[in-house]
């Protein structure tokens, strides 16, 4: 659902937010994972988003890359104490994501 996204030619150049956004797949796909995040903890969520994030992150299409960055985003409320230990190991794959021209690695060590 995180990758049910729409090409938008005119996204890097636009000031104005969609007011639909909230209404689409991925924002409610992300909002859901937030959710089991923080109902769940990260004990449980964690290590299940991990091993598809890294998956999503090395797919060419941009819309499983983007998917992939929101999940670790979603999940950082719930997953804090799990994540915090190892934050420089999420954090420096993901910067790489900043001048993403076509895809990176990402690997994360538990």
């Amino acid at each position: 659902m995180m990758t049910d996204l729409d090409e938008e030619e005119d996204w890097a150049t636009s000031d104005e937010p969609c007011e639909d956004d909230s209404d689409c797949n991925a924002a409610v796909a992300e909002s859901s994972l937030d959710r089991l995040a923080c109902g769940l903890g990260g004990k449980t969520i964690l290590p299940i988003v991990m091993s598809q994030v890294q998956t999503m992150l090395g797919n060419p299409s941009w819309q499983h890359r983007y998917a992939g960055l929101m999940a670790v985003s979603a999940v950082g409320e719930g997953c804090l104490k799990q994540m915090e230990p190892m934050l420089q190991q999420i954090v420096e794959p993901i910067l790489g994501f900043l001048r993403d021209a076509v895809r990176n690695t990402f690997r994360i060590q538990f």
